[in-house]
């Protein structure tokens, strides 16, 4: 295939699939910021995600994490409404994604679907009733662990190491520390039931295992790598990938460079992660995760924007993967997660 013809295959696909990116933190930024509203028109300077640029990367599905900081149960509430106002401002271009049949809705009604997501659940406050009245508001994934120290309301028991880490260190961690709390295992109750995703990024292995043999439902890793080609404890094992694959889970992978190789990283390493996870879990586990307008200051993604997201596709045909799984990958595979888990039980 030519480099033309393989460009021209990326935009085809991009115009024919159901594109999901499973993780940008751009309005929690934006609040973050000190903004008084959000503002997705691409205005904004600086910003790897928008309205323009959403569309012009074919994206159709952005999953949008709202909580603002790990206690932080106002700021979670502020980001969702001043998400749903923006939302509410852009009826032609946006929809937002409170159950399945909404998916293929947008697609064809050629809008930009947002699904409304908590990056951890300390601002859920262990309370069912506040689990409702975020679900009523449009929460539809939820992430059980983010960043934090444990306190009364946490999904899991202990913190969650963060860096660099070899294979006796993820081990000893496994078999030492404490995985879901008492709320969190109830938590994971109460999600299935609601029909939320579950989301796993950010988990100790413990509450990673734990989860899968609790849930009745697919859980996804929002944004995350493979540990076997780089050795950052925010990655999956093989082990793990296998587990998730087992349970038609899915992992996004994140165009963080620290995620994809010790020094450096590059596109083209990235897409060793993405050849290494089809190999070992297969062609239905693998997604995207971007984490675009997540990572720290001065950090570009691998993908620059949401706008060039097809320069990821292109690099997947010329690395020779087929069309089909391509299509998985853009969004196959977390349009069935979605679809199965916002149908409800």
């Amino acid at each position: 295939m030519t480099e033309e013809n393989i460009a021209q295959t990326a935009r085809r696909l991009h115009q024919t699939t159901l594109v999901v990116d499973a993780h940008a933190d751009t309005a929690g930024r934006q609040v973050s910021r000190g903004a008084s509203r959000l503002d997705l028109s691409g205005a904004l300077p600086g910003y790897e995600v928008d309205l323009p640029k959403l569309k012009a990367g074919g994206i159709d599905l952005q999953v949008f994490a709202c909580a603002v900081g790990a206690h932080d149960t106002l700021g979670a509430l502020r980001t969702m409404g001043l998400l749903l106002e923006e939302v509410d401002r852009h009826p032609d271009d946006l929809l937002l994604i409170r159950a399945a049949r909404d998916l293929r809705r947008a697609r064809e009604q050629g809008k930009v679907g947002c699904l409304l997501a908590s990056e951890g659940s300390i601002p859920l406050h262990g309370e069912r009733g506040v689990l409702r009245a975020f679900h009523e508001l449009g929460l539809r994934l939820v992430t059980l662990v983010h960043a934090e120290q444990p306190t009364p309301w946490s999904a899991q028991a202990d913190a969650s190491y963060f860096g660099l880490c070899d294979d006796a260190f993820r081990e000893a961690e496994r078999q030492t520390k404490q995985g879901l709390t008492e709320w969190g295992k109830e938590l994971v109750r109460l999600l299935n039931a609601a029909g939320i995703v579950i989301d796993l990024a950010h988990c100790n292995d413990a509450t990673f295992y734990q989860t899968l043999e609790l849930s009745e439902q697919p859980v996804v890793v929002s944004h995350a790598c493979a540990f076997a080609l780089c050795p950052h404890s925010r990655n999956l094992t093989d082990e793990q990938l296998k587990a998730l694959a087992e349970r038609r889970g899915v992992v996004g992978l994140a165009f963080y460079h620290k995620f994809v190789a010790e020094r450096g990283g590059d596109l083209e390493r990235l897409l060793d992660h993405f050849l290494h996870v089809l190999e070992v879990g297969g062609t239905d586990c693998v997604g995207l995760g971007s984490d675009f307008d997540g990572l720290p200051a001065g950090t570009a993604p691998l993908v620059p924007d949401a706008s060039q997201l097809p320069l990821l596709t292109e690099g997947l045909l010329r690395r020779g993967v087929d069309e089909e799984t391509v299509r998985k990958i853009l969004g196959g595979n977390f349009e069935r997660v979605f679809t199965e888990v916002l149908a409800g039980p």
